[in-house]
């Protein structure tokens, strides 16, 4: 790699999380990389990723992101949920020489050396209920992201879903699955990640940022943070389908029901 990073960080996400809401306000200071999905292992095939890292094969990929993911104070910054952080494990790995007795070095060693002062930034929903129906939504109806200057939101998805009771719980499933691994990786590897929560970040982006330039030690005083372009996609639908929810769930007969409820039943935040 011709030009390697002086320091580098990993937005470690899950679906709706604010992820990028998130990477768009920093990729928007100029000075802390341009974290975006590079290591989703659909992105070479995306037609903005391809406009952005060209058409770049197996060989070149890891240092074409790195390029296009540094802003020019050398600053890297992406994006992964667990399966994206995997897909970028097995390619730093893939480019180091090992004798195949060897011992793997841990991830975090392995990508300390291709990726230099790493650090991590964990992005978490408190709200785990709607988290799910938001991923339900736009599963249905692909509409991933609404940006405002949009006319219309047609997508080409299935349309509006109907309220699937046992479908959500799959994603509420989903959900806390992706954050258990999240959290074993941390504490297996006694990182101490940057922890940020979806229900602050939409509060105040602004105050967000200042924490993430701060903890990668990047002088935030000149700073200018973009107004976001996103909009904002729970609805009153979005409210109607969790009190419903958690409805159906309260009226669940047996004890262990009523426990599963009071683990979920954060505040209607959306």
């Amino acid at each position: 790699m011709q030009i390697a990073p002086s320091r580098s960080y990993l937005i470690c996400c899950a679906e709706r999380t604010g992820s990028t809401l998130l990477g768009n306000a920093l990729i928007g200071t100029g000075i802390a990389g341009r974290p975006r999905s590079y290591f989703n292992r659909v992105a070479p095939f995306n037609p903005r990723m391809r406009q952005i890292l060209g058409n770049a094969n197996d060989d070149e990929y890891l240092e074409k992101v790195t390029i296009a993911a540094m802003t020019p104070n050398r600053v890297f910054g992406a994006k992964v949920h667990w399966q994206h952080f995997l897909h970028l494990v097995a390619k730093v790995e893939g480019t180091f020489q090992t004798p195949a007795a060897a011992v793997p070095a841990p991830a975090p060693e392995c990508l300390e050396k291709y990726f230099p002062d790493l650090r991590y930034i964990w992005l978490v929903r408190r709200n785990a209920v709607a988290r799910a129906i938001s991923h339900y939504r736009v599963k249905k109806t692909n509409r991933w992201q609404l940006d405002a200057r949009w006319v219309t939101d047609d997508t080409g998805g299935d349309g509006e879903p109907g309220f699937d009771f046992d479908a959500i719980t799959a994603f509420v499933r989903l959900g806390e699955a992706e954050d258990a691994r999240w959290r074993q990786f941390f504490q297996e590897h006694r990182i101490s990640p940057l922890e940020l929560n979806y229900e602050d970040l939409v509060r105040d982006l602004e105050g967000a940022v200042q924490r993430v330039l701060e903890f990668l030690g990047i002088p935030a005083e000149n700073a200018t943070i973009p107004v976001p372009n996103l909009r904002k996609q729970a609805d009153d639908r979005s409210r109607e389908w969790e009190e419903r929810y958690r409805r159906i769930c309260a009226e669940e007969a047996g004890p262990a029901a009523g426990q599963d409820v009071s683990l979920r039943a954060q505040p209607i935040s959306e």
